[in-house]
């Protein structure tokens, strides 16, 4: 008979194992236990945890064989406080019923829309660091890279602008995130005690309630189908065909604003650690952009050399059904430069911009000379 072999990991405390270096910095203990025992490590003590870092082994536990490895049920306890039943801590036809649901939020048309509320926050983040910078004022990277993924979820799922809210929402989240993680790290559930750590957490919840459910509230009164929260208001449970309650909808969308907004911005923050330890990839990515959106032009670069506003290049291309941009977006192309050079030959000949709009449908050169035509 052949015994199964437990895989290698850290020896840790004699009673408690790895359990405090976990709580501590669980990064700084992962990796050093990676570094040092390989792609599958066992941390031992009370709570015995498993490490896996090798690509496959992952794909293996959660897409391959999910079924075969649940959550257990002290971690699906532990969300489920946070995020109730919603798609985060739903596990089975649970989980496939919270997906249906929530998809229709992330079909291409919205996704297109969502790269432009990208784009507007971040332009807004380096905005304001170029006006800090000057004051030699030191930016925290990890608190921005929280407010920027906090600012696109509000706005591409939720279509709200929660700026003045940040101040109160992140480290109420963050809260909730760390009691979570002791919580689920620790022999005895600290949640089970009273305590100021248990207080904290509940104030947090509180917290993440205040801005979820008066949102839920307003969409009713609003009838808006524009997000993902009216999406869900419409819906109706699939078995039933009851509609969902404000709190059932709660558990749905909590489960992207507590966990979306944390987990992009840490994959954010460590890129940005990453690449400034590696200059050679640096200056890759660097290179890329270049590569992609090297020649092109903003709409303020435009108009300064065709002699238009770059007010009516945005408005044009408005007309045209496509995507808003800013004026000091680089948007267009070197074709855009010609079109513009007629467009101005158009105005003077006194079209109308919408018919300049729609003559632009027209292949570029078959533009380009009708507009040459104009200026002879």
């Amino acid at each position: 008979m052949s015994t199964a072999l437990a895989p290698p990991g850290p020896r840790g405390n004699l009673i408690l194992g790895s359990i405090r270096d976990i709580q501590r910095d669980n990064v700084q203990a992962f990796m050093s236990a990676f570094r040092e025992h390989g792609d599958i490590v066992r941390f031992r003590g009370p709570l015995k945890i498993d490490l896996l870092v090798h690509p496959d082994y992952v794909r293996h536990v959660l897409q391959d064989n999910h079924k075969n490895f649940p959550r257990p049920d002290k971690v699906q306890g532990c969300l489920s406080t946070i995020v109730g039943g919603g798609l985060v801590a739903a596990e089975g036809k649970q989980w496939l019923r919270s997906r249906r649901l929530t998809q229709p939020a992330f079909h291409r048309e919205m996704l297109l829309r969502f790269g432009e509320t990208f784009t507007q926050s971040t332009r807004e983040m380096l905005n304001s660091w170029e006006r800090r910078i000057a004051t030699d004022d030191v930016i925290d990277v990890k608190s921005e890279m929280m407010h920027l993924s906090l600012a696109n979820l509000a706005r591409a799922l939720f279509r709200q602008d929660w700026t003045d809210e940040v101040a109160r929402i992140e480290p109420a989240v963050a809260e909730a995130l760390r009691f979570t993680h002791k919580r689920m790290t620790s022999p005895v559930d600290p949640y089970r005690m009273p305590g100021a750590g248990r207080r904290r957490f509940d104030s947090a919840l509180e917290t993440i309630n205040s801005v979820l459910f008066p949102m839920i509230e307003e969409r009713r009164r609003s009838g808006e189908h524009t997000d993902l929260v009216s999406m869900l208001i419409d819906a109706s449970d699939p078995e039933t065909g009851e509609s969902f309650t404000d709190a059932q909808i709660r558990d749905e969308v909590s489960g992207f604003f507590v966990a979306g907004h944390e987990t992009v911005s840490a994959a954010l923050t460590w890129t940005w650690y990453l690449l400034s330890l590696n200059p050679d990839c640096w200056r890759g990515v660097v290179d890329e952009v270049e590569r992609v959106l090297g020649g092109r032009y903003t709409a303020n670069e435009m108009a300064e050399q065709a002699g238009l506003s770059p007010e009516m290049l945005l408005r044009i291309r408005r007309l045209l059904g496509l995507p808003d941009a800013g004026p000091d977006d680089r948007v267009f192309a070197e074709e855009d430069l010609m079109a513009a050079h007629s467009t101005k030959a158009f105005l003077n000949a006194g079209f109308e911009e919408a018919v300049i709009a729609e003559i632009t449908t027209f292949p570029a050169d078959h533009f380009a000379a009708f507009g040459l035509q104009l200026t002879l």
